[in-house]
């Protein structure tokens, strides 16, 4: 072989073992976001958001790496192995999607956030009949308890979705709101709606900021309190989301979009780790057993999962399949909305309704058991 081409695959060798190693080291990076706090160095977070890529990288730069250098290999495969607490989190534990004996008297508990029931028709093709297929989709659910997040109260004359349609729908009896967004026409915030009685409810809050809706509900011979949570959201414009799609238009440059994306995630982190700390304090208060319930913003891989992780146990990883996808946008956020239930609960289902997109998330249902 001339000495040209091997100095040239000798020199591809390298660059895809240099390339693998700096992957590999990213994907560590990652694996300490989930225990690295958010409000001491944010930008961790940034790797966890990126697991996803970087793990499948990772899995091809090793398979590379087989035919060029087998100890390097090893060694990524050691990195691998040491991410496996990490790994578990995107998969669901019902493996093979295998249905089990459900107690009679189980808790079916829903969360979907709507995007206020799609007001401004913001889903491409636009939905035909909006309130219709949501009201179709909630009968579907058949929850006991379904709590909304991005819920509207619609003032117009010509109201899009009523509260006495989503309780015929669902077959519920009672709800509770609170509206804490305000425009001319919609107000909107977080709902709780339950086939039970509702005993007390209230809220979590900080200055004017709601993030978390509670009720005590009466239900099958039982009482249990479900925190209906939506965590600080980023708050993307156009200008942000024109990054994933291209059907967004935006006038800044590149670097100028990525810039204010790197703006948002800094300042919304630190409230959510602020958000979650008071949430599970006020959780560890409650003489009720306790479902915790919402759009998180965050995904398996961050710091505010863990957070709930070591005191809760996560529906899908118990009873979910595959990777559980509930974020329906253009952004590639992955799982991004939870049930969590504490050690007084068995679960026992856990699915993701994704036959239609009707908002940017799909709703999400797990059926408990009180032990």
């Amino acid at each position: 072989m001339a000495k040209p081409v091997k100095s040239l695959l000798r020199a591809i060798r390298m660059a895809i073992a240099i390339i693998t190693i700096v992957v590999l080291a990213a994907l560590t990076m990652s694996y300490l976001s989930a225990y690295v706090s958010p409000a001491t160095v944010w930008w961790f977070q940034l790797f966890g958001l990126a697991y996803p890529v970087l793990a499948i990288g990772s899995i091809i730069g090793i398979i590379a790496l087989y035919f060029i250098h087998k100890k390097w290999m090893f060694a990524g495969l050691i990195i691998l192995l040491i991410g496996s607490p990490i790994h578990i989190r995107y998969i669901g534990g019902n493996w093979w999607n295998t249905s089990s004996s459900t107690p009679r008297k189980t808790i079916a508990v829903a969360s979907f956030n709507v995007r206020l029931f799609d007001i401004y028709k913001w889903l491409h093709p636009q939905l035909d009949k909006s309130e219709r297929l949501f009201c179709q989709h909630i009968k579907k659910l058949d929850a006991d308890i379904l709590c909304f997040q991005e819920y509207a109260s619609d003032d117009r004359k010509t109201k899009h979705m009523h509260a006495k349609s989503i309780l015929t729908a669902g077959g519920f009896k009672n709800y509770t709101e609170e509206l804490t967004v305000q425009t001319k026409n919609i107000d909107f915030g977080l709902a709780i709606y339950t086939k039970g009685k509702i005993l007390q409810n209230g809220l979590i809050n900080d200055k004017n900021k709601l993030y978390s809706l509670f009720a005590d509900i009466a239900l099958h011979g039982d009482t249990v309190r479900v925190y209906n949570t939506h965590l600080q959201s980023i708050r993307f414009q156009q200008d942000e989301y024109s990054l994933f799609d291209g059907k967004a238009l935006s006038k800044k440059s590149f670097f100028e979009r990525v810039g204010g994306v790197l703006k948002k995630l800094k300042s919304a982190y630190p409230e959510r780790i602020k958000q979650a700390n008071a949430l599970i304090k006020h959780a560890a208060s409650s003489t009720y057993p306790v479902i915790i319930c919402g759009d998180f913003n965050e995904p398996p891989s961050s710091y505010i999962y863990t957070t709930f992780n070591r005191k809760y146990k996560d529906a899908f990883r118990s009873e979910g399949s595959g990777t559980g996808r509930t974020y329906a946008g253009k952004i590639p956020a992955g799982r991004i909305d939870y049930i969590f239930a504490d050690k007084h609960f068995d679960i026992h289902s856990f699915d993701i309704l994704n036959d239609q997109p009707l908002s940017d998330h799909f709703p999400i249902i797990t059926k408990l058991h009180l032990k």
